[in-house]
């Protein structure tokens, strides 16, 4: 019993959510800034392209997740 108690504590349970959630999560992630931007007339889409850019190296220097 001590051995498998021993086992036990070296195991770290990742509960993982139910019916693809997550899925929808990263969608609403990767859509926010999309929804803002929209409304942006034709011409500023150069400014957007960079915008959207820098908010990616934001994320990714913040290792920003899904919460």
């Amino acid at each position: 019993m001590a051995a498998a108690k021993r086992l036990l504590s070296r195991i770290d349970f990742h509960y993982t959510p139910k019916r693809a959630s997550c899925l929808n999560m990263a969608e609403m992630e990767i859509s926010i800034p999309s929804h803002q931007w929209v409304a942006r007339r034709d011409g500023e889409q150069a400014a957007i392209a960079a915008e959207g850019t820098a908010w990616q190296k934001r994320c990714n220097a913040a290792r920003c997740g899904i919460v």
